[in-house]
């Protein structure tokens, strides 16, 4: 009987708490502030509306889903969710042993000044998300992400996998991952723009980790990171389509996009005006790199690569013109240990200040070009090994 009673019990205060958190009878639940919204997380709401901008203010404790939920505006709005320099929600089990599965949905909705570094709600994966932190996978539509901080994904962290349309991440910082981090699972991003990301190694705007990534009609500008100022991505295949990399920056690798043991295939890409010390354009370090169409215009170099660095890589370009770039070895293209295949476009007025303007080759390293594609390049059009 004492059980029974004590199972009434919690049932009525959970129809209490959606009663006045503005529940629907199919557990949809509209909240115009933080304590509502929280109100919601807590009784296990499966799509909540934000019709109001929220600013957390003295609520005192991160928003935390332990099932996956729809969240999103109501119709017509874009409304604010301010974190006040706090975590801003989390979506994760509340068993550490039994990750979350299944897809959250985020829709229309601007999340600002999040802070996951030192305060947060997320047990399972320290200071990770300052505006979003989700298991399983994640659906951004239509969402900005404004002057968020975090140690991992600065804006949003996944582990699981992400698609994200329309959106849009403005001065993220983070260690990995400035604008956002996919740890554990593939990524799609399409008609999104990261700018003034930064991350302290890897990813200035995006860093995915053992998993695929695709990207379209995408812009990455002035992001900074150590490796990857505009993406970092390891160990998967990569396919980058009608995509601009400008005025990104690192280090050491990779000023507008990082490739570390990946299949990649850039397509109809430009990428013009990043700063690097290897590989001003694009740094690939293993696997295979395909470059078809677009323009490596414009970036520049510390040591070598001023457009693209390849080490145990075969890179192979289509179509691809390569102008203006410049570095102190191989201002268009280096090359270590790697395969250079140059197929029809044109490698030309790039500079080196040392050797091989057009490219350079180092070590076990070999070009093959078609007639012309290399010429008028300061320092040597194809040098060595």
């Amino acid at each position: 009987m004492k059980i029974m009673r004590a199972g009434l019990l919690a049932g009525l205060v959970l129809c209490i708490v959606l009663l006045f958190s503005g529940a629907a009878a199919d557990g949809t639940v509209t909240v115009a502030t933080w304590e509502e919204l929280n109100a919601a997380a807590e009784a296990g709401a499966s799509e909540v509306i934000v019709a109001a901008d929220i600013l957390y203010g003295d609520a005192g404790q991160t928003v935390v889903f332990h099932t996956p939920v729809t969240l999103r505006s109501a119709d017509g709005g874009q409304f604010i969710i301010d974190g006040g320099g706090k975590q801003i929600l989390c979506v994760q089990s509340a068993d550490s042993a039994q990750p979350l599965t299944g897809e959250t949905v985020v829709k229309d909705l601007r999340f600002q000044n999040g802070y996951a570094v030192t305060e947060y709600a997320d047990v399972y994966q320290s200071g990770a998300g300052g505006a979003l932190f989700v298991q399983g996978s994640l659906l951004l539509e239509n969402c900005a992400f404004i002057d968020n901080t975090a140690n991992i994904g600065g804006a949003v962290c996944v582990d699981g996998s992400l698609i994200m349309t329309d959106s849009t991440v403005d001065g993220g910082k983070a260690v990995k991952g400035g604008g956002v981090c996919v740890y554990a699972g593939d990524a799609v991003v399409t008609g999104s723009t990261f700018t003034g990301c930064s991350a302290d190694d890897y990813g200035g705007g995006l860093y995915v980790f053992s998993g695929d990534l695709t990207l379209k009609d995408s812009l990455f500008t002035a992001c900074d990171a150590e490796f990857g100022g505009g993406v970092c991505a390891y160990n998967g295949v990569v396919t980058v389509t009608g995509c601009t990399f400008t005025d990104n920056s690192v280090g050491y690798c990779g000023g507008g996009l990082y490739l570390d043991t990946c299949t990649a295939d850039v397509t109809e890409t430009d990428m013009t005006g990043n700063i690097s010390n290897y590989g001003g354009g694009l740094c690939a370090f293993g696997g295979t790199t395909a470059i078809t169409g677009g323009v490596i215009e414009g970036n520049s170099d510390a040591f070598g690569g001023g457009a693209l660095y390849g080490k145990e890589n075969a890179m192979t370009l289509t179509g691809v013109s390569i102008r203006d770039n410049s570095a102190m070895y191989g201002g268009g293209a280096y090359i270590l240990n790697g395969t250079l295949t140059v197929a029809g476009g044109e490698i030309s007025g790039n500079t080196a200040s040392e050797k091989g303007g057009g490219v350079y080759l180092k070590e076990e390293s070999t070009a093959e070009t078609s007639e012309g594609s290399v010429h008028d390049n300061t320092g040597g059009d194809v040098v060595g090994p």
